[in-house]
């Protein structure tokens, strides 16, 4: 591929890989959106190798660099490359011997905070009236979560936001989401334990929430962009829980980025790359009584 490297920055500043048809359309889609500027889909499949070969134009690769916040295809090589030298042996060993430095001045001041906050801990813990044990504020560990309990759910750092509704489906607060895409303010959420499965469950609406589902990357049966019911697997990473769709044909969790605001994808199922839109923890905010959502669930699960 000619040009690699830009094509990749693509991909990572969109966060999806470009394999099908329907991902460069997206991606069309998304560049007359941001710059004003047009590239067919097609012209597209050429720059990343999936038409015949042929001299790519310098005005596409031009656009392509302003989609990605340079002047020009020369800026972005020019800056590429000064990054690239920057990572040569003499570069990180100068960084090296001052990272050394300020990592030890670092641990100096963390130590002596660490020790003052252990003789100042207050009690983060909350106290569950039902059973009388503590729940921790903030969750990244599957066994920690509750039937009981409702949650505010955080992306890895906040950096994408945290989740909430609009127009009845899953949403983000994230500010660089589409319009349309994203929400005000955070929703509070139950996620449910039944039979083996979890299902996401909007303590406000009174419902469960279902997400948008990228049928491009993912040929899902039409039912499932209307599935209340569909079923969740939680698993560990290291920085937070992955949510997975179990309806979903092939491996996919929800993501959170810019262009979809929330969706279901293959992104960082399919090469182990999880990141700041697809690491979740769950922040502890108050009781959840589930009589009435298991009620709704088990009566949707039986077609009733």
């Amino acid at each position: 591929m000619k040009h690699e490297r830009l094509c990749i920055e693509v991909e990572r500043n969109i966060g999806r890989k470009m394999k099908t048809k329907g991902d460069f359309e997206q991606l069309s889609l998304l560049i007359s959106q941001r710059i004003s500027e047009q590239i067919s889909p097609t012209t597209l499949m050429r720059v990343w190798g999936y038409r015949k070969e042929v001299d790519t134009r310098v005005n596409t690769v031009d656009t392509l660099a302003r989609f990605l916040g340079y002047e020009d295809y020369d800026d972005f090589l020019v800056r590429v490359e000064a990054s690239d030298r920057c990572a040569t042996t003499a570069c990180r060993s100068r960084w090296l011997k001052f990272t050394a430095a300020v990592v030890f001045l670092l641990l100096i001041v963390i130590g002596g905070a660490l020790v003052y906050l252990n003789f100042n801990r207050p009690d983060t813990t909350e106290q569950d009236d039902t059973d009388g044990t503590d729940v921790p504020a903030y969750i990244t560990r599957i066994n920690q979560l509750s039937n009981q309990r409702q949650y505010y759910i955080h992306t890895r750092n906040d950096k994408r936001g945290l989740l909430g509704i609009h127009n009845h489906l899953l949403s983000t607060t994230f500010g660089e989401a589409q319009p349309g895409r994203r929400c005000d303010k955070p929703a509070p959420f139950a996620i449910l334990c039944y039979e083996g499965s979890y299902y996401l469950y909007s303590v406000d609406s009174r419902c469960f929430i279902n997400v948008i589902m990228e049928e491009t990357r993912n040929p899902l049966a039409e039912k499932y962009n209307r599935d209340q019911w569909c079923a969740l697997a939680l698993h560990e990473e290291e920085g937070g829980i992955v949510i997975d769709y179990k309806c979903c044909k092939t491996p996919c969790s929800l993501n959170v980025n810019a262009a979809y605001g929330t969706l279901v994808t293959d992104w960082g199922t399919q090469n182990g790359y999880y990141d700041d839109g697809n690491l979740f923890s769950f922040e502890d905010i108050g009781q959840f009584d589930p009589t009435e959502a298991l009620a709704i669930l088990e009566k949707g699960l039986s077609g009733e």
